[in-house]
Parts: C-alpha cells; structure tokens; sequence
C-alpha cells in the first residue's frame, strides 16, 4: 500500500523531498512501512535519489522505467 502511495506521489510531482514522503499521521508501524516501501522502491529502480542541494535535502525522483524484480528460486534451487 505504502509503496503504490509513494510511487503516486512521486510520479505526480516529478520528484518529492525524503522527509515530504512522511506525511501524517506519524504512527511508529506507518513511518516503517513508508521507510520500507521507499527502500524497495529505490531497489526494484522505480524511484532514484537525488541530493546535495544547498539545504541538504533528499530528493526521490521518478524513474523512467521501473526494472522488475528477478525471480525468486524455490528451496530445490529452480
């Protein structure tokens, strides 16, 4: 859930400043599940990072086209 929602918003805006992803409310399990969706983001390469502007702020930024996942082996290996 948390990853399609900052996905959306990234996409929309074009990109979307780290701490802006956090939006309220801040719950402890929602500011987990934000942080955990934004780091798969970033692996699976649907969101990039940007940073080193004057204030110091992080940027997510949308990328063009999101690499899929490789399949996951089985237990035997396949």
């Amino acid at each position: 859930v948390y990853e399609a929602q900052v996905a959306e918003r990234v996409r929309a805006a074009g990109r979307l400043r780290f701490a802006d992803a956090f939006a309220p409310p801040h719950f402890k399990a929602r500011l987990i599940g934000i942080f955990l969706a934004v780091l798969e983001l970033i692996r699976r390469r649907g969101v990039g990072l940007e940073g080193g502007d004057e204030a110091g702020d992080i940027w997510l930024v949308a990328r063009a086209e999101p690499e899929q996942s490789p399949p996951v082996a089985d237990a035997s290996g396949r």
